[in-house]
């Protein structure tokens, strides 16, 4: 599967966010983006994970850190429920 990138220019001027807001999530190792021939390019499939982490913060005021501990705690809760489903289908076998 091909990779298609959009320049970080055009993602920040057509969703109407700051770069500097896309570089302070990449401090964070909250997303990735590529620098080619010195242009940053950000992969297409990252839009949407971009798109919630700008309608935190800037609707809800949420800073980059407070978005990586967000999202840590998301990742954990769908962690948790994958589990009990685990295991009330297991405990199932045994009713």
């Amino acid at each position: 599967m091909k990779t298609q990138l959009i320049t970080l220019t055009e993602y920040c001027n057509s969703n109407k966010i700051e770069s500097t807001f896309i570089h302070s999530l990449m401090e964070e190792g909250l997303v990735e983006v590529q620098v080619i021939s010195g242009e940053e390019f950000i992969d297409t499939e990252q839009m949407p994970t971009l798109e919630q982490y700008a309608r935190w913060h800037y609707e809800m005021k949420i800073n980059p850190g407070g978005i990586d501990a967000l999202q840590h705690m998301l990742n954990k809760i769908r962690n948790l429920q994958k589990e009990i489903n685990y295991l009330k289908s297991r405990l199932h076998l045994y009713e």
